[in-house]
């Protein structure tokens, strides 16, 4: 017995609490990605506890931030601007806690580190977290439209949606539930 993926994601959603964990897993990721890669230039770590702090630190950081801003939750087949600030206000309310933690910890983790470069190594963090989250976003988005949007479109109709405003997008989401119809665009006139 096999299961054909494709038929089994176009018939199933991706649960909130796995969306939620890969954006856990990401950021902490990001996380230890930018602290090593500074690491590696600009020798800053005694010891190697200071990553488990960090790890640590982020995850929990992470979990409220996605928890409280419940980035897991909405469309992800396509991502708007909104959930994208969401993304953002997540990633820099994790990059302030472990600012803070790292910062109040300094001398008891074997970390010498200037507070400026401490700052750089924040927003580092902050940017490199919330491209992690958006190119998720994107790769799933990819991977619905290409691969499984096939399976279901073969009898629905061509639909274009006029205007481009949050009424537009809610079109959108309602029409991408069915399977009588395909949006292939939006329509949006402007005064130039």
């Amino acid at each position: 017995m096999s299961l054909n993926f494709p038929k089994y994601f176009s018939e199933h959603y991706v649960g909130r609490i796995w969306i939620m964990m890969i954006d856990v897993v990401a950021s902490v990721v990001a996380s230890l990605i930018v602290f090593a890669g500074v690491d590696f230039f600009v020798p800053f770590i005694g010891s190697k506890i200071f990553y488990l702090i960090l790890a640590g630190v982020s995850m929990v950081a992470s979990v409220v931030s996605v928890l409280s801003l419940r980035t897991y939750a909405g469309a992800i087949r396509h991502t708007t601007m909104a959930e994208i600030w969401r993304l953002f206000v997540a990633a820099m309310f994790k990059a302030l806690v472990v600012f803070v933690v790292i910062f109040s910890l300094g001398t008891n983790c074997s970390v010498v580190l200037p507070s400026a470069k401490l700052i750089m190594i924040v927003i580092l963090d902050l940017l490199v977290t919330t491209l992690f989250l958006i190119a998720i976003r994107a790769c799933v988005s990819l991977v619905y439209k290409e691969f499984l949007v096939k399976i279901s479109t073969e009898d629905a109709n061509n639909v274009l949606i006029y205007g481009d405003s949050i009424e537009s997008v809610s079109v959108f989401s309602m029409i991408e539930k069915g399977k009588d119809y395909i949006c292939r665009g939006f329509v949006v006139y402007s005064s130039k």
